[in-house]
């Protein structure tokens, strides 16, 4: 037949399989016009006969193809692929297989094909040749790699973060060792100073109580009669200022107690209405000589506290204090008292002074803290008496709430919870 491959060629080559020639034209139309790569390859591995389609498919000419075997269109790297199973084929050990291998085009580059190769046999049932058909699977290839990439370079990826994150888990365990280890030096230092601070407040009560007494007793004469008004003036002054440090040492002292959780409740139920009396009797003679009014509108008799009275009346006193200091001439300090929704009690003052802002409030609830008008106007204080109420409150299972806003006064909340709260035990019962 030569390297020809037209119609009349291939109608003169299956004449020797194919008797009716209706049924051999209708075949070779069928195989050049089937749309995909058709061959009938000898057992040598050497075309007989292509079509167009695989023709196109691999750059070559008919006459090209049927000059060339498989094996030398066949990526070197696929050689392997399908030997054994095309053997057995030609062995007639089986009828057909399919595969997916690489054939290699004129110009060089790969392409893909999914491969299925049938026997043919001859008159006598021997195997005569295997017809081929050849389809383009780079699309599907082409997927299936950029998939296989995208895998791997997501894997890269997962690995490198995973070890960023190992280290990052590292460093940050490193750093909560590190701060839990700060944390607890913080705690002793602070420990240290609150001790040294409560001995150092234990040291300096003795000789101010010796100050304090003895220039009391010098101011009434008990040695006698000062001499002149000079000496008068300089014993007060003496005795004002033992006073102050006292109550700073005290201050001092509580405060350190409460940090280092050894300050102690003398608890018992008491009356709130006899509280909030003392306590404005013994802030009277402050409210009359600043001019300030101070109302007291706890007056029922019927609700008592369960807790500590002088530590909640040093509260009180604290509150008052500031309060009357706080607010000019002719202003007014009310003392109130009202039941929460869920049981509780609270105790308000509230006073028409000149309010602080946010940023005041904050500042008043450090130790020490002194907000800026305090320090302006001259008025004397340790700086110590929110923070040690707001202890003191804690201590009782409570809370101090301040709301206040600059030029509109302020107003300070003692919540206690349901449990602190009791009725007259003495009351008559219906």
């Amino acid at each position: 037949m030569g390297n020809g491959n037209s119609m009349g060629d291939q109608l003169n080559f299956i004449d020797t399989e194919v008797e009716n020639w209706p049924d051999a034209e209708r075949f070779c139309r069928a195989f050049e016009d089937i749309g995909v790569g058709m061959a009938m390859r000898k057992p040598d591995g050497r075309f007989r006969w292509v079509n167009q389609a695989f023709c196109d498919l691999l750059g070559y000419s008919k006459a090209e193809m049927l000059a060339k075997s498989s094996a030398e269109i066949t990526h070197e790297d696929d050689l392997h692929i399908g030997v054994g199973r095309l053997a057995n084929l030609n062995a007639g050990d089986n009828s057909s297989f399919e595969t997916e291998k690489r054939y290699t085009h004129k110009d060089g580059h790969s392409i893909w094909v999914a491969l299925h190769s049938s026997v043919v046999l001859d008159r006598d049932g021997n195997p005569d040749h295997t017809i081929c058909q050849f389809q383009d699977i780079r699309g599907r290839k082409n997927a299936e790699q950029a998939l296989q990439d995208a895998n791997e370079n997501l894997e890269r990826l997962i690995e490198s973060r995973t070890r960023e994150l190992r280290q990052e888990i590292t460093e940050r365990k490193y750093t909560e060792k590190a701060l839990v280890h700060a944390v607890e030096k913080a705690e002793a230092a602070s420990h240290a100073k609150s001790q040294f601070l409560a001995n150092m407040s234990h040291e300096f009560r003795t000789p101010l109580n010796a100050i304090i007494g003895f220039s009391d007793a010098l101011s009434h004469g008990v040695r006698g009669p000062l001499e002149n008004t000079g000496q008068e003036g300089y014993v007060n002054n003496i005795l004002v200022s033992g006073q102050h440090l006292l109550e700073l040492v005290n201050d001092i002292l509580d405060v350190s107690a409460i940090e280092a959780n050894s300050l102690e409740l003398r608890e018992a139920e008491f009356s709130l209405a006899d509280l909030a009396h003392s306590s404005c009797v013994l802030m009277g003679p402050l409210a009359d000589s600043m001019g300030v009014t101070l109302n007291n509108s706890i007056t029922d008799d019927a609700v008592w506290i369960y807790g500590d009275v002088l530590r909640l009346k040093q509260v009180l006193i604290n509150l008052l204090t500031n309060s009357v200091k706080f607010t000019p001439r002719a202003g007014t300090v009310s003392l109130e008292y009202k039941e929460t929704d869920d049981g509780g009690g609270q105790i308000s003052v509230t006073d028409t002074g000149v309010g602080m802002s946010s940023e005041d409030i904050d500042k008043a609830m450090e130790k020490f803290g002194r907000i800026s008008h305090e320090i302006e106007s001259g008025i004397q204080g340790t700086g110590l008496g929110l923070p040690l109420s707001s202890g003191l409150m804690a201590l009782h299972d409570g809370l101090l709430n301040i709301d206040s806003k600059p030029g509109a006064g302020t107003t300070i909340r003692l919540r206690l919870p349901k449990e602190r709260m009791r009725s007259n035990p003495v009351a008559p019962t219906a």
